[in-house]
């Protein structure tokens, strides 16, 4: 699945690099690719990165916000928080 994901997010960034496009990001809604990689994301959980358990201790900070970058393209970013519970 995170290949999947990767390959779907690469693929609309990969688009707006080659139109520059504005309205790719203020109208996505109405973009395939952008509809397509939203329900790619709505199916993602957090095993479907891969992530061993030393990767996810690195990222968490017990009693804080904290993120990682998975993977970043000029225009995607993914990644992951931790959020407390109760914040």
């Amino acid at each position: 699945m995170f290949h999947l994901l990767l390959q779907k997010a690469l693929t609309f960034a990969q688009l707006y690099d080659e139109t520059k496009d504005p309205s790719l990001l203020t109208n996505c809604e109405s973009v395939p690719q952008y509809k397509d990689l939203l329900w790619t994301f709505q199916k993602f959980t957090l095993k479907d990165l891969l992530l061993g358990d030393s990767s996810i201790k690195e990222a968490f900070i017990p009693g804080t916000i904290s993120a990682a970058t998975v993977v970043e393209a000029s225009m995607i970013s993914v990644g992951y928080f931790f959020i407390p519970a109760g914040m």
